[in-house]
């Protein structure tokens, strides 16, 4: 077992790690964490096991793309990697995590911010203006940042969609037939940056 360098060439495995975790991400999304910042592969047999990625912001660094093969989960490979992965940190280290990964990243010196509800449904249109921001993924259209419910009546009507919301704000959805799909937990490792909580986030890899 040995760690290195991700690079462009290594893309297509760790896309194969995305679909095996139903994660959202597609070749664009991985592209742009490598110009953001750095990641590193973790080899068995000359394959790809595991991957982790950390995006470096002005106020924090981000740890993203934490993944391993579902055949070699359980094994303390997910640690090896945020291990590593902290050692290139320097000062606030944040990242979303899985209410499985918290019970992990607890011990390594992480403490709960706020939680985020993944939520689906059909986008409700009805104001004029810029589109927000959005991607095409993998499963679904998601649409983020955003810092109103406003915001969102801007993105065309009747497309299906995911919004990251915080759940401060997720009361608001389900009245326009938004749907919760699971949770994830904002935790910070060191002082937290003085950022604002939006009301749907870019995406958990891109915090």
């Amino acid at each position: 077992m040995s760690f290195r360098r991700f690079t462009l060439e290594d893309v297509p495995a760790g896309l194969a790690l995305c679909r095996a975790a139903g994660w959202n991400q597609v070749e664009r999304d991985w592209r742009e964490i490598l110009e953001r910042g750095e990641a590193w592969a973790v080899e068995e047999a000359g394959a790809v096991a595991g991957s982790v990625a950390v995006l470096r912001y002005p106020t924090h660094d981000w740890i993203a793309m934490l993944l391993v093969e579902p055949e070699r989960r359980g094994r303390g490979l997910g640690t090896r990697l945020l291990l590593h992965a902290l050692s290139q940190c320097q000062g606030a280290v944040g990242l979303d995590a899985t209410p499985e990964g918290r019970r992990v990243y607890l011990k390594h010196g992480f403490r709960d911010d706020f939680e985020l509800a993944r939520m689906e449904g059909v986008s409700p249109g009805g104001r004029d203006g810029p589109r927000p921001p959005w991607r095409q993924g993998y499963f679904a259209t998601q649409v983020g940042p955003l810092d109103s419910l406003d915001q969102l009546r801007a993105h065309p009507a009747g497309e299906r969609i995911v919004l990251d919301v915080p759940v401060v704000h997720a009361a608001t959805l389900p009245p326009l037939g938004f749907v919760e799909r699971r949770r994830l937990i904002r935790m910070w490792r060191g002082a937290r940056p003085a950022l604002p909580i939006p009301f749907a986030i870019r995406g958990p890899e891109f915090g």
